[in-house]
């Protein structure tokens, strides 16, 4: 099971400051500028390390390209690409609120982009590209508008004018009366204030709608009350990933993630080759399926049983056989369901390959901090 982080910080941060507004204060944005631009690129590291891809929302032009290639190289942004760590998901069907209401229209539109950066993914990419202060030659552009394109998603059809219809019905339904809006007036009959609200309701519900339709998760706080059990759950084990690899962290002395990205021991070019080494691999599969378990908090209990499980294998009389027994004469090794291991004398066929050496035999958390972390604090 992989965690991709449906992301909505990185256009708005982007959008933020690279597309100029009309009456702006732009002294004011220059002062905060610096800022949001170090919380950008740890968030974004961050949930790289943490997690296995993310997938970020780009309203129109997708500026997160040249972003990014700023921050990782063009090789390590391609290498990032082809480990599937990042995706896009382009929002051309917006759902809108009316801000100055008609009497007797209904406060919430859907809307399709025809033309323009938010029309199609390619266009999308090409308008993105023309933010970048370097300037790529047409070659460049072609072969990096390939790989981007196909890490797109499809557009989902229909959802925003389903989410519509649904928060229409349960606004009727009296259901968004914690939320601040309770049944009082009709949809036609409006005020601004009431229009902005159910509006912001609305693109709730569209976020949620979207990561699960994409079967992504977030780590974005919702109001509960909108939340099925379902929902609630998976948020939580989303959560839970960055909590439970922490406590490893601690447990081993060591700085965690974002510690060793303050530190300057992890710097993003270095990030797209330690996230996708095969220890590292493993550990995030590890941590990921700790929290597939219903356990009320990790106190690194796992974490000691699969060391100790893997000790006790080696302890036995099998793990001492497969030690004293050569590379080519394990590959007789076999793992059949019941989960025991049997030895077929005789009839060697390649199968106790790299992933048996290395995912099933020699590999714990441990190895993780031995050969990833700690050579990062010397």
């Amino acid at each position: 099971m992989t965690i991709t982080i449906y992301d909505k910080k990185i256009d708005q941060y982007l959008r933020k400051y690279y597309i100029k507004k009309q009456g702006e204060n732009t002294t004011k944005l220059l002062k905060t500028l610096v800022k949001d631009t170090n919380e950008i690129k740890k968030h974004i590291c961050s949930l790289l390390l943490y997690y296995d891809s993310i997938c970020m929302e780009i309203s129109a032009e997708n500026i997160a390209i040249p972003f990014l290639i700023n921050l990782f190289s063009e090789k390590g942004f391609e290498s990032l690409l082809e480990q599937g760590a990042i995706r896009f998901f382009l929002q051309s069907k917006p759902i809108m609120h009316m801000v100055t209401p008609v009497k007797g229209v209904n406060p919430l539109s859907t809307g399709l982009f025809k033309e323009g950066p938010s029309a199609t993914a390619e266009e999308s990419i090409n308008y993105g590209l023309k933010f970048s202060a370097k300037q790529f030659d047409r070659k460049y552009k072609r072969c990096i508008t390939k790989k981007v394109l196909k890490c797109y998603e499809k557009p989902i059809d229909n959802i925003d004018t389903r989410v519509v219809e649904s928060v229409y019905k349960e606004y009727a339904n009296n259901f968004f009366k914690d939320l601040g809006l309770p049944y009082f007036n009709e949809l036609t009959n409006f005020s601004a204030i009431e229009s902005e609200k159910i509006g912001q309701i609305a693109n709730l519900y569209y976020d949620l709608a979207i990561i699960a339709k994409l079967k992504y998760s977030s780590i974005d706080s919702f109001p509960l009350h909108i939340l099925n059990n379902e929902e609630m759950q998976s948020l939580e084990r989303t959560k839970n990933i960055e909590k439970y690899t922490n406590a490893t962290f601690q447990f081993e002395k060591v700085p965690n993630f974002e510690m060793l990205l303050d530190m300057g021991k992890i710097k993003p070019i270095d990030i797209p080759k330690l996230r996708n080494n095969k220890i590292s691999i493993n550990f995030r599969k590890w941590i990921t399926s700790t929290t597939l378990q219903d356990i009320e908090s990790f106190d690194c209990k796992e974490y000691l049983d699969f060391i100790d499980n893997n000790k006790n294998f080696w302890s036995s009389n099998i793990g001492r056989a497969i030690k004293t027994i050569s590379v080519n004469t394990v590959s007789g090794v076999l793992l059949p369901a019941t989960g025991g291991l049997s030895l077929l004398g005789g009839n060697i066929v390649s199968l106790l390959d790299e992933f048996y050496l290395n995912n099933l035999l020699s590999w714990n958390p441990r190895f993780f901090f031995k050969e990833t972390i700690n050579p990062l604090l010397k």
